[in-house]
């Protein structure tokens, strides 16, 4: 934390919404670590979230349990995102 601003650094947030929230909820062992054995979901951005947490709207793929999600594949015509047909 940035102790003049105030604001969290993105590292924190990103640790706060994944590795601690993992601890939290006492799922470590199963849950939320990449690795041999592990299932976790997954989100590729466009932009680096170490610069600003913003880059979560420059999402590019998700994968959430072992299948694929492009953001190309998606239109967000009404405001919210539809699988295009």
């Amino acid at each position: 934390m940035d102790a003049g601003s105030g604001a969290y650094a993105p590292a924190d947030v990103i640790r706060a919404a994944t590795a601690v929230r993992t601890r939290t909820l006492g799922q470590e062992k199963e849950r939320y670590i990449v690795g041999p054995g592990k299932r976790a979901n997954l989100v590729f951005v466009a932009k680096n979230p170490l610069d600003s947490v913003q880059a979560f709207s420059s999402v590019a793929q998700t994968v959430k349990r072992d299948h694929e999600y492009w953001r190309k594949d998606f239109a967000a015509d009404d405001g919210e995102d539809q699988p295009k047909k």
